[in-house]
């Protein structure tokens, strides 16, 4: 008798003492909710729902804690948290940067992984097909990082739109605003016939989620949660695992998760006597509704583990599982159709095909390093044929987070990959032509838009790649018009001349050869600097006129002695018949003086044709010096009776000392000898400077030249004053020799006895 007073005595202690708790008013916990369908998420009648929701409404009820649910889009729950404006956030994945300020709890809310979602009729069904594409994805989420890891790998080139929530990213993609959308696992399995979309088979990243507080903050309620979260886990009847069973099979029947003792608890204060009695019959009932859910927990994950084997069943890609050792201790339908009915039991390397090095590569995974592992690795088909095999490997591990073994995932990508690797040597073969071709090649589409050059036309044009692929045909094309274009566009093969345009505003000539591509809306160009052929031609050009009339002209000044010569010679013969001997000795005289002139004409003919293929080795030339030679040397030439005026502060200039010497001096020579009757005779060598050009200057007061004749002076055995001495070869050789050395020279003159000056410009004086 004295044991029941004890017992109903301790029963009332406990009574009392949840009574007094709740009577404390409840505790109030700020959980950060976002659309994490079926987990946590906001119905249309604003309410937070979710198998989480109703769990915690369980730890309430025990615990007297009001859950109050701050929604909004995932990355304001994690400005919030830091703020502090919510003590719990849901499903955190755990990464280094978030674990800086964030605390998890041990045990993880669910395993989920990375999926990619497209419309039913989307031509996605591998990682490759996203090339191009707009990808939609949750903004700050887990996923989308990895995903985004996952593109650069396999080198694909996507746009990437992020958006607040998981719904979002699903109602683009209904919408055919992008592509396809990364979003979690269990979201997109619960939400994908709603929004009319289907998996890709593109899933990555297996990862764990947990219950997180700020850091250093709310430990108590961590630990609170830790606690309860690794009980719920095990047991199939659990609170959370009942929610969750509700909310993943859309079954609305209400389950009472709440004891209904506390009714009973207040009587048994009105009747001691019947506190026994009373705990019995709670007893009894609380026995009987637990193994009632047992019951119901048991038909459920039934009914889940029959979904989820025709689940992996219609999945395509191989899943399989290994232990420690690397032994296969599961595998779905794919699997036994890839390696047989009798690969359990089988160590994976057993289907290793030729040497590699797999068992090296996923070694990280058990030892605990990686938790996830990309590897290609070739195997042996059941029938013996050896395939490509794309696996994405995920360790397991068990309650003391030792590893276990892997889950893994792989996908026959032989043939992708053996036209991954056509396509790559097309591609160099490509690139080796354009980077080895020595003519510019372009690429244009039928807008005539460049979407394509080489590296010899970037050096032709003086632009660079990137400029040019923003530029179109006739900014290039100096002369081209539409129709020239439609031509190329609706055409075949077509040869033209035509100008370009370089970048510093310069043209050049070149000869292109178009070919269509009809098949692909292109065109493709080869092109061939010819500028150099242009100028080539026309130099040959003028040398040849210049030949012609430097042919003439010797002709006719050679046949001149000649002439005279041949008439005196039949003189002679004349004056030896009739023995007038003293009249033929002035007629030898009047031939030798015309076979002198003619040796002169060839002396200075030579020398003409000497500059520009004879050249002293190019120096820096002081002028002042080199004019104060040539003046010493024409010391007897100019007496004392012509002033010469020589500026102090020539500049200098580079080039054939001796030949620029020679221009100096025949241009003195010439101002000597066409000086006239100047009663007051004077030469000056000076510089002066005409906008950005130093030109050096021969300066005299004699004859002067007529306006007409200032440019014939210059020709060969051209002389103003035909009794003068001299071949008429001076002129021409300072315009030779200034020619080759880059430069120009004219003459200035305001007509007959107003002076001449003699102007001369070469590149490098100053």
């Amino acid at each position: 008798m004295k044991k029941y007073i004890i017992s109903a005595t301790g029963i009332l202690f406990l009574i009392l003492s949840c009574i007094s708790l709740y009577a404390a008013g409840p505790r109030v916990v700020r959980i950060g909710a976002f659309n994490y369908y079926p987990a946590i998420f906001q119905d249309k009648d604003g309410v937070v729902k979710g198998f989480y929701v109703d769990a915690l409404a369980d730890l309430a009820q025990r615990e007297n804690i009001r859950f109050d649910y701050v929604y909004g889009s995932w990355s304001e729950g994690l400005e919030r948290l830091k703020s502090g404006e919510v003590d719990v956030l849901t499903s955190v994945a755990f990464t280094p940067e978030r674990a800086e300020y964030m605390d998890y709890t041990a045990t993880p809310l669910l395993t989920v992984w990375g999926e990619l979602y497209a419309p039913l009729a989307s031509e996605i069904d591998g990682i490759r097909e996203v090339q191009g594409k707009k990808i939609a994805v949750m903004k700050g989420d887990f996923n989308a990082r990895h995903f985004i890891d996952l593109m650069k790998k396999f080198d694909i080139t996507c746009v990437i739109i992020e958006l607040p929530g998981f719904d979002d990213v699903f109602k683009a993609v209904a919408s055919k605003k992008v592509g396809a959308g990364v979003v979690n696992s269990s979201f997109g399995v619960a939400k994908q016939e709603e929004y009319g979309l289907r998996s890709t088979g593109v899933v990555f990243n297996p990862f764990d989620i947990f219950f997180t507080v700020a850091k250093g903050k709310n430990q108590s309620l961590l630990t609170l949660l830790e606690n309860n979260l690794a009980n719920w886990r095990h047991q199939a009847d659990s609170p959370y695992n009942k929610a969750r069973q509700k909310w993943s099979h859309s079954n609305n029947v209400p389950v009472q998760v709440i004891p209904s003792w506390l009714g009973y608890s207040i009587a048994i204060l009105a009747m001691m006597t019947l506190v026994a009695v009373a705990f019995i019959v709670v007893l009894k009932r609380q026995v009987r509704r637990k193994t009632r859910s047992v019951v119901e927990s048991a038909e459920q994950y039934q009914l889940l583990s029959a979904r989820q084997n025709a689940i992996l069943a219609a999945v395509p890609d191989i899943i399989m599982e290994v232990d420690s050792q690397w032994v296969y201790t599961w595998s779905n339908s794919a699997g036994f159709a890839f390696f047989g009915d009798d690969v359990i039991g089988k160590e994976a390397g057993s289907y290793f095909a030729a040497t590699q090095h797999t068992y090296e590569i996923v070694q990280p995974l058990l030892e605990g390093t990686e938790k996830t592992l990309y590897i290609e690795s070739w195997q042996r088909r059941k029938d013996g044929e050896v395939r490509l095999l794309a696996w994405w490997c995920k360790a397991l591990e068990d309650e003391h987070g030792s590893v276990t073994g892997s889950l893994s995932t792989a996908r026959d990508i032989t043939e992708r990959k053996q036209a991954e690797n056509t396509l790559k040597e097309s591609e160099e073969r490509h690139r080796t032509i354009l980077r080895t071709a020595m003519d510019g090649i372009w690429l244009a589409d039928t807008r005539g838009r460049l979407i394509e050059v080489n590296d010899s036309y970037c050096r032709m044009s003086g632009y660079n790649m990137q400029e040019l692929l923003s530029m179109s045909i006739p900014d290039v094309d100096v002369d081209d018009t539409s129709a020239r274009k439609e031509g190329i566009m609706t055409r075949g093969e077509k040869r033209y001349e035509t100008r370009h345009r370089r970048k510093d505003g310069t043209f050049f000539e070149v000869e292109v050869s178009v070919q269509q591509r009809p098949d692909e809306g292109q065109c493709l160009a080869f092109l061939r600097d010819i500028s150099d052929r242009k100028q080539f031609e026309k130099v040959l050009q003028d040398k040849n006129a210049e030949l012609e009339g430097f042919t003439y002209t010797v002709s006719h000044d050679l046949k001149s002695p000649l002439v005279t010569i041949q008439a005196y010679a039949g003189m002679i013969r004349q004056d030896m018949e009739t023995g007038k001997l003293a009249r033929a000795q002035v007629d030898l005289t009047r031939i030798e003086d015309a076979a002198a002139k003619m040796s002169d004409l060839l002396n200075d003919l030579l020398e003409l044709s000497r500059v520009g293929r004879i050249m002293n080795a190019p120096s820096r030339i002081d002028m002042n010096r080199l004019v104060k030679e040539v003046m010493t040397q024409l010391a007897g030439l100019l007496g004392r009776k012509i002033e010469m005026i020589i500026c102090q502060d020539l500049p200098e200039t580079h080039g054939d000392q001796k030949r620029i010497a020679e221009v100096i001096q025949n241009l003195v020579e010439n101002a000597i000898k066409y000086m006239g009757d100047q009663a007051a005779p004077r030469i000056e060598i000076g510089t002066r400077q005409d906008g950005k050009e130093c030109v050096l200057f021969v300066k005299d007061n004699g004859k002067g030249i007529d306006l007409q004749f200032h440019e014939n002076i210059f020709s060969l055995f051209n002389k103003l004053d035909a009794k003068s001495e001299g071949t008429g070869i001076g002129l021409a050789l300072v315009k030779r020799i200034v020619e080759v050395h880059g430069g120009r020279v004219w003459v200035e003159s305001e007509g007959a006895g107003m002076g001449s000056t003699f102007c001369i410009s070469l590149p490098g004086v100053g």
